[in-house]
């Protein structure tokens, strides 16, 4: 049964936060890259894998406090029908990012800078240079590992007590859904289908490590496709 330190920690990162984010550190970061500081965008990647790790930090803390088992959070052996579902889709999905990515590298720049307006709000955050892309990799993986283990894993668990495990999946998807409300409509909405997918591949693997992968995947497939699209250097750079 959840504690009084894990509703606190539940509502300060899935309400506190997100307001925060929405209200106060996305509009100063937009502001700073508008008006061409491009220092900013390295400052909230490193503020976001620092940010995400001490939250996991927190959560696996409290496990071990309470010495609560890790199946509670997900964090088992998928079932087998769960594994090769959620294996064919890390790859078809894999597949199909690193295609368009390439095929978007072999357009000529005029092209493929007519496409950056898609992007969209994301794009101010997506990588311009080599190094913003190593640690949007990292922060791809970090994404992967972290949101899943508190949304579908930590959230998951906390709701179930009250609305059961299906409105926990569900409350966890909207959810994930806000915390990216920032980048506009389009990205909160992308990003709640993707959290529906996340979350219905937890329910039937009984584990969160697909989705963790899965995750890490797409958001490792957005970078290359921005990097591609935004990228401040001659494409023999990128190899080097």
């Amino acid at each position: 049964m959840p504690g009084l330190l894990d509703l606190t920690l539940f509502i300060v990162v899935a309400v506190g936060l997100t307001m925060y984010e929405m209200f106060v550190s996305w509009p100063r970061i937009r502001a700073a890259l508008v008006a061409g500081d491009q220092r900013a965008r390295m400052h909230w990647y490193n503020v976001t894998l620092a940010g995400e790790w001490a939250i996991v930090g927190c959560v696996i803390l409290r496990w071990l406090v309470t010495h609560r088992t890790w199946t509670d959070l997900g964090i088992a052996r998928p079932t087998p029908w769960g594994f090769w579902v959620s294996l064919g889709a890390t790859v078809g999905v894999g597949g199909l990012l690193g295609l368009q990515a390439r095929g978007l590298a072999r357009r000529n720049p005029d092209r493929r800078r007519a496409l950056v307006p898609r992007l969209g709000a994301a794009g101010l955050l997506l990588p311009h240079t080599l190094e913003e892309y190593r640690w949007f990799m990292a922060l791809s993986v970090t994404a992967g590992v972290c949101e899943e283990l508190f949304y579908r894993g930590f959230i998951v668990w906390t709701a179930r007590f009250w609305i059961g495990l299906w409105g926990g999946a569900a409350l966890s998807v909207v959810l994930f859904g806000l915390a990216h409300a920032y980048q506009g409509r389009s990205g909160a909405i992308r990003a709640t289908l993707m959290g529906g997918v996340f979350g219905l591949l937890a329910l039937l693997a009984h584990s969160i490590v697909p989705g963790m992968v899965l995750h890490a995947i797409v958001d490792l497939g957005a970078g290359a496709t921005g990097y591609v699209l935004l990228r401040a250097e001659p494409m023999s750079s990128a190899g080097s």
